[in-house]
C-alpha cells in the first residue's frame, strides 16, 4: 500500500544518488571511439543520420542536440550523454522506491545497488539508448505511482507522454507498459480518469510516434542527394556510415527496417525463448551472481508480501524482460 509522502529530504537524497552515480559514470565513461553500435551512436546523431533498425528517432534527435555541447571530443560527449541519463534515472529510482513504501535507507541502497549493477553501469558509460529507455520507463512508473496516490490529471498525462516517447526511443519500451497497466487497474487502487482525460492521454501517447517520420524523410533526403557508387551499387552515404545498409527509401525495405527482428506473436517469443534456456547459467554467472540472484528473488517475494499490486507489477516486468532476453 502506498503510504510514503515525499519531502525535501527525499529530494536531497535523490539528488545525492544522482550526483554520486554521475561522478562514477563520468569517471568510467568510454574515453574514445568504441566498436560496433556504440561507434555508430557516437557519430550518427551529430550528422542526423539513419542508424540501425528500428531507428529510435527520439534518441537520435536528443543526441543531435547534445552533440552541440562544447564538451571534450564528440565520441566522449555522446557516451557521457548515457552517463547523465543514467544518473537521473538512479535518482528517479530512489523516489519510486520511496513511493512504494520503502524507508529512505532501503530506497537509497536499492537505487545505488541497481546503478552499479554490471549491465546498467556498463551502458551508462557508452553511447547507447539503454539508459534513455530505463529513464523513460522509471519515469513512467513514477508518474503512474503519483496518479495512484494523488489522482492528479497531470500525472496521468505525463505517463501517457512518456509511453509515447518510450516507443520513439526503443522497441523494448512496452516492457514497462505491462507493470504500469497492472498498477492502474489493480483492485482497490483504481482511479477512473474522465473521458476527456483519456482522450488527451491517447493524443499525448501518439504524438511522439510522429518522430518516426524522421526516418523516411531524412533518410530519403540523404539517399537522393548522395553520389551513387557504381562499384558497390549504393549511395556514398551508406558507404560513409551516414545511412545504415538496411535502409532504403522503398516501402518494403522500410517495413523490414521498422519491424527489425520484432516477434510476430507471443508463441514465437515463447518457442524461441525455450530454445535459449542455455542462457540462464551464463546470465547468472556473468551478470548477476548466485548471491545477488538469491537476494533479488528474496526481495521479489517480499514485494508480494508488502504490496500485492507492486509485487505483481515487478514480477511481470521481470518475466517479460527474461522472455525478451531469451528471444534475442
Amino acid at each position: 500500500m502506498l503510504t510514503k509522502q515525499l519531502d525535501r529530504n527525499d529530494a536531497r537524497l535523490a539528488f545525492l544518488a544522482s550526483m554520486l552515480s554521475l561522478l562514477v559514470f563520468g569517471l568510467t565513461t568510454a574515453p574514445s571511439v568504441v566498436a560496433g553500435d556504440v561507434a555508430e551512436l557516437q557519430y550518427l546523431p551529430s550528422r542526423l543520420g539513419i542508424p540501425h533498425p528500428n531507428g529510435y528517432p527520439f534518441y537520435i534527435l536528443l543526441g543531435w542536440l547534445w552533440s552541440k555541447m562544447p564538451l571534450s571530443t564528440l565520441a566522449w560527449r555522446m557516451s557521457f550523454l548515457s552517463a547523465g541519463l543514467g544518473a537521473v534515472c538512479v535518482g528517479l529510482a530512489y523516489l519510486l522506491f520511496r513511493l512504494t513504501g520503502l524507508r529512505r535507507i532501503s530506497s537509497l541502497a536499492g537505487a545505488l545497488t541497481w546503478a552499479f549493477q554490471r549491465a546498467f553501469w556498463l551502458y551508462a558509460g557508452l553511447a547507447h539508448r539503454y539508459t534513455l529507455l530505463m529513464l523513460i520507463g522509471i519515469g513512467l512508473l513514477l508518474a503512474i505511482s503519483f496518479w495512484r496516490k494523488r489522482g492528479e490529471p497531470r500525472c496521468f498525462l505525463l505517463a501517457a507522454l512518456l509511453a509515447g516517447l518510450g516507443m520513439a526511443s526503443h522497441i523494448a519500451s512496452p516492457l514497462f507498459f505491462l507493470p504500469g497497466a497492472i498498477l492502474l487497474i489493480w483492485p482497490g487502487h483504481i482511479r477512473f480518469p474522465s473521458a476527456k482525460l483519456i482522450g488527451a492521454a491517447v493524443l499525448l501517447a501518439l504524438l511522439p510516434l510522429l518522430l518516426y517520420a524522421y526516418i523516411p524523410l531524412r533518410g530519403t533526403g540523404i539517399w537522393n542527394n548522395s553520389p551513387f557508387n557504381e562499384i558497390y551499387q549504393t549511395p556514398l552515404a551508406v558507404l560513409n556510415g551516414i545511412i545504415h545498409p538496411r535502409f532504403a527509401p522503398d516501402a518494403a525495405t522500410l517495413w523490414h527496417y521498422f519491424t527489425a527482428g520484432s516477434p510476430g506473436s507471443l508463441g514465437e517469443v515463447l518457442s524461441k525463448a525455450v530454445g535459449n534456456t542455455w542462457f540462464v547459467s551464463e546470465l547468472v554467472r556473468d551478470e548477476i551472481g548466485v548471491v545477488w540472484l538469491g537476494l533479488g528473488l528474496s526481495g521479489l517475494l517480499l514485494a508480494i508480501w508488502r504490496d500485492r499490486a507492486w509485487g505483481a507489477a515487478i514480477w511481470t516486468l521481470l518475466v517479460s524482460d527474461i522472455l525478451l532476453a531469451f528471444y534475442y
